[in-house]
């Protein structure tokens, strides 16, 4: 989406960085060079942001005064003058001309700077204590509507520290020099409703992002009479780029008779319909043919509030011509219709069904007219939207004939289907004549024959290619990786044993950290042969006690950390079918896992059990520690995925991934749930007793056959 709103200005402030339209921010200051110190790196980034600029002056820095310092900060500052890019007005005189309520001022005075070439305004304005008959800077709500950013400035003398929280809560934030350094304030509030806002409007752009309508959202522009005359865009989606050709960033800010010529004279009356809505609020819908862009559109417009109004549109062009053009062919295929046994139907561009012959009614158990109006892949296939590899898509899709054989379970079999294009005079795609002809039951013994031998190569296939791969990956360990780290490691505690006294400590910390990389990538090189062979080792299944294995694991991994306090509850759980050796490791993953991401809780809390879901047993670990963010998610089980840093927690990041391929193994399934800093819990199946012995079975009477 290109969107007004949503571009960040440079503020030029280095505390703050870049800034939204529509942000308002104070400032409390004592001493003119507090105002130097912010307002003139504020308007100088405006300039050069191609911004109109309106600072309004104050004492203790009069407009002259700030003018020099303007000078001084920026490069060519006499051309911006002579551009009109900024004003600088005394507070008395902007006073004198009734403007004391800024709000509406400042947006008379963007309408202009719009029209003038600028993207938009920046201004700063003195506010005052309630106690001296101000408060809040006028306006700021109003301004946080437009292409607008503004700095309200207030004397700090006049308020205590209640006072200028009061005044943060009116703004984004404020900026205050305590000790000498400015430093940013921002209210609970403030932050609140930002983090609120920043979700909705991710929300808001995937939305408008996805949709296949266009849409746009406007200010309308008001003549001196009060009655609309133009309108500026200020966001517009990617589907608005699509269907009209223009290029958001490109009109964004811009006006409608800037970016549409010749629109205040379309017999439409575009402008007079939108400002009516954004007027009075009142929705209309219509469809319309734009000069300007010479098509038909379908169009929804509404006002959000006044002055502004959003369009939603599709463009309906096509639809218009071939609607004209589908009633011409289609008195040329009356009569030969009825006549053919085929099941014919006549299809426009968009899968639509204009007709079909009497074969093709009987066969869906409705009148010829009945059918008509329909989506095609609704009456024959009863779906949603075009199947997979659909002719009539392909027609479409490169004007060519195309004939599939397709099951089309509505209309009682498999039919080969052709569909053939249909053009008008001038060469333009109508649609096509889609005809199905009945091929079942020659088509059913070669499916079946087909199947057979495809499962069949797609097997043996796969397999060939995992030994290979397994195979090279094995040798490539064995040899190609374990060779050069036991020389590295080697080397390196001689150089050690035999110089080592001689070297300065950064020189031994470097060789440390040569022979920890060297035994961490032994650890690397030892888990993925792990998890290389769980694929290729034969399953010993036995009965095995989950809970005593459980207790046995956990006595070990205490062994390596006595020190720790840990509070261990293992519960009443099933007896589980599986290779006693895999499982176990399995248990080791996740328990060790559990005890180390439990470092720093007091007490470190370990949980282990089972709980009964779907008619089988459903086992976990739960612990209290780091635990996870739930939208990595997707990483939990990869190799080499971490979560959490290596500096603050040891592994390989293959652990888990040695879990997963454990429980496939097993025909089970693993998920896990977790939240940051409250703990995480990894749930685990098998597959049931019963489940085996079918599977066991299918494989001896597939062995019989054979």
């Amino acid at each position: 989406m290109t969107t007004a709103f949503s571009d960040k200005r440079r503020s030029g402030i280095a505390l703050l960085g870049d800034l939204p339209w529509g942000a308002h921010l104070c400032q409390f200051y004592q001493t003119k060079e507090d105002l130097i110190d912010i307002l003139v790196p504020y308007f100088k980034a405006g300039l050069e942001n191609n911004e109109y600029c309106l600072w309004v002056t104050f004492k203790p820095l009069g407009a002259e005064h700030a003018k020099k310092a303007l000078e001084r900060a920026v490069p060519r500052f006499e051309e911006y003058v002579k551009r009109g890019q900024i004003d600088l007005i005394p507070q008395k005189q902007w006073r004198t001309a009734g403007l004391t309520r800024s709000g509406e001022a400042v947006v008379s005075r963007l309408d202009r700077a719009i029209a003038g070439g600028f993207e938009g305004l920046r201004c700063a304005i003195k506010a005052s204590s309630k106690k001296r008959g101000g408060g809040a800077c006028y306006g700021a709500d109003l301004l946080s509507s437009y292409n607008v950013i503004s700095v309200c400035a207030y004397q700090r003398d006049e308020f205590d520290a209640i006072g200028i929280m009061e005044v943060v809560k009116e703004h984004r934030l404020a900026l205050v020099r305590n000790l000498g350094r400015w430093e940013v304030i921002e209210s609970s509030e403030a932050w609140t409703v930002k983090h609120a806002l920043k979700r909705s409007e991710e929300k808001l752009h995937s939305l408008f992002n996805n949709m296949s309508e266009g849409f746009a959202y406007h200010r309308i522009v008001l003549d001196i009479a009060m009655k609309p005359c133009d309108y500026i865009f200020l966001e517009v989606n990617d589907a608005f780029e699509r269907l009209t050709g223009l290029e958001g960033k490109q009109i964004i800010g811009k006006r409608a008779t800037e970016v549409l010529a010749g629109i205040e004279k379309d017999s439409t009356d575009w402008i007079g319909m939108y400002g009516k809505v954004a007027l009075t609020g009142e929705p209309v819908h219509f469809e319309s043919y734009s000069e300007a862009l010479q098509r038909w559109y379908a169009i929804s417009a509404f006002s959000p509030h006044k002055g502004f109004f959003a369009v939603t549109f599709s463009d309906i062009t096509e639809k218009k011509k071939s609607e004209e053009e589908l009633l011409k062919a289609k008195t040329e295929w009356e009569l030969t219709f009825d006549s053919v046994p085929d099941l014919i139907a006549i299809l426009d561009r968009s899968h639509r069904v204009v007709r079909v012959n009497r074969a093709m009614a009987e066969r869906l158990g409705r009148k010829p007219e009945q059918c008509a109006g329909f989506k095609c892949h609704e009456v024959m296939h009863g779906l949603p939207g075009p199947i997979l590899g659909c002719p009539h898509a392909k027609s479409i899709a490169d004007g060519k004939e195309h004939i599939e054989e397709i099951r089309e379970p509505l209309l009682g079999g498999i039919f080969l289907v052709s569909t053939t294009p249909m053009y008008d005079e001038a060469g333009k795609l109508l649609g096509c004549v889609h005809t199905a002809r009945d091929i079942t039951a020659r088509k059913e013994a070669e499916e079946a024959l087909t199947k057979a031998h495809e499962k069949l190569k797609e097997h043996a296939a796969k397999l060939e290619a995992a030994n290979r791969e397994l195979e090279g990956f094995s040798y490539s360990v064995s040899h190609d990786l374990r060779a050069p780290l036991r020389a590295i490691a080697g080397f390196t505690r001689m150089i050690l044993d035999e110089q080592g006294v001689a070297f300065d400590s950064e020189t031994r910390r470097k060789f440390d950290i040569v022979q920890e990389n060297a035994l961490k990538m032994g650890r690397l090189i030892d888990d993925l042969l792990r998890l290389s062979r769980l694929g290729r080792t034969e399953l010993n299944r036995s009965k095995l006690d989950m809970a005593a294995l459980a207790r046995e694991v956990l006595r070990e991994i205490r062994m390596m950390e006595p020190e720790r306090e840990l509070v261990i509850h293992i519960g009443d759980m099933p007896a589980a079918h599986g290779d006693p050796a895999m499982i176990r490791q399995l248990l080791v993953n996740l328990l060790s896992n559990a005890v180390k991401f439990t470092r720093g809780k007091q007490p470190a809390r370990i949980e282990v059990g089972s709980l009964e879901g779907r008619g089988q047993a459903v086992y976990y670990v739960k612990d209290n520690g780091v635990g996870f963010d739930m939208k990595y998610y997707n990483k939990l089980f990869g190799v080499f995925q971490r979560l959490v840093p290596e500096s603050q927690f040891e592994g390989t990041g293959v652990g888990l991934a040695i879990v997963q391929r454990i429980i496939q193994r097993h025909g089970g399934r693993v998920w896990a749930e977790g939240k940051t800093r409250e703990g995480a819990c990894f749930y685990f199946t098998f597959r049931p007793m019963q489940g085996m012995m079918d599977a066991a079975t299918r494989s001896m009477d597939e062995h019989g056959k054979s």
